[in-house]
């Protein structure tokens, strides 16, 4: 009934005269309010990509682009959003993705731009275009059929062949579990498959990347009951909520902290040290201790343990001896790890 009451409305909307049901931005500021999240604008309308072919390729334009919504896109970066590329040819040419880069260059006077493919496309070349063309991370690695981990990991990271380039992986799509061509969740079934992914990520660490589309709250998909409870879920759970561009600069900054000894006088002169920017959140310094109670085991070896988490914001270095002083009683058979998450 909603769905025909909104097509009513149709050229009452063309006309100014109804609010656009399918304009999206009003409702998702209100449902992720104080929540970053990252809007993927496409560049350029009515073009579907210089290398779109098959029946369904004209499907691939789009009716509006970034020009058409100046009142928006400053709203949303006064509200803290990032703004990043909906990407159609930056996939494979680094000149399209330059051209593509600069439209939301433009809008938001930043450098520091993300991409993601419209439909996802990609090839064994994207990676170096994406980096030649200037994007400073990509987050195209994830499935249109399904939910999970295509890239095989929760963690940002740099693909083969790039210097500087990270890649945010995708883990949950809401096409790839409404559409019927694709899953077909009910919605029931969508939520047992969502909490598996929340559970490990909440378990292992990580990120968990989540794509909902601007039209899926609207008139004829009704799916924005359905990302409001998952967010209700996760905030409920106290993660740090970020941008695509924080998590990535936030996994950059990890990949910087070394492990060194900085004399010749054996293991218990391990230092770590980062030299950065204040890492925030920080950190998690982790000394695993074997033999520690039963109770205590770790989630993938299951091996008796104790691990004391330390929080460190890089800002100044550690010595490994005297932070086994602090948490090791005995320090023997001792290791420390630097945890793949905040």
């Amino acid at each position: 009934m909603s769905s025909w009451c909104a097509a009513a409305s149709l050229p009452l909307v063309h006309l100014g005269w109804a609010k656009d049901f399918w304009l999206p931005f009003d409702w998702y500021l209100q449902v992720e309010k104080n929540l970053p999240s990252t809007y993927f604008l496409i560049p350029f309308k009515h073009h579907a990509g210089d290398r779109a072919a098959g029946r369904h390729a004209k499907r691939r334009a789009t009716s509006y682009d970034i020009s058409d919504i100046p009142e928006w896109t400053a709203t949303l970066i006064r509200e803290a959003r990032e703004l990043a590329v909906h990407g159609i040819d930056s996939w494979h040419s680094r000149d399209r993705g330059r051209e593509e880069l600069r439209a939301i260059e433009t809008a938001t006077g930043r450098s520091d731009i993300g991409v993601r493919m419209h439909w996802l496309w990609n090839n064994e070349n994207t990676f170096r275009e994406l980096e030649e063309a200037g994007y400073a991370y990509d987050s195209t690695v994830g499935y249109n059929e399904t939910i999970g981990y295509r890239a095989g990991t929760t963690q940002a990271y740099r693909p083969l062949g790039t210097r500087r380039l990270l890649e945010l992986p995708l883990h949950v799509q809401d096409g790839a579990m409404f559409y019927r061509q694709r899953l077909d969740l009910t919605e029931p079934e969508a939520w047992r498959r969502c909490a598996t992914l929340i559970g490990n990520a909440n378990t292992f660490g990580g990120v968990l990347t989540i794509l909902w589309h601007d039209r899926s709250h609207g008139p004829e998909r009704f799916w924005g009951d359905f990302y409001a409870r998952l967010l209700g879920e996760l905030k409920s759970l106290d993660p740090w909520f970020a941008t695509g561009g924080q998590v990535t600069n936030w996994f950059r900054q990890r990949r910087e902290v070394v492990f060194e000894y900085p004399s010749a006088h054996g293991p218990d002169h391990l230092h770590v040290r980062y030299r950065g920017e204040r890492v925030d959140p920080p950190l998690t310094l982790r000394v695993h201790c074997p033999n520690g109670p039963a109770e205590e085991c770790h989630p993938v070896s299951g091996q008796a343990c104790r691990t004391t988490d330390i929080p460190w914001t890089g800002e100044s270095e550690v010595e490994f001896a005297q932070l086994l002083r602090e948490v090791s009683n005995p320090p023997a058979q001792t290791h420390l790890a630097l945890p793949s998450y905040p």
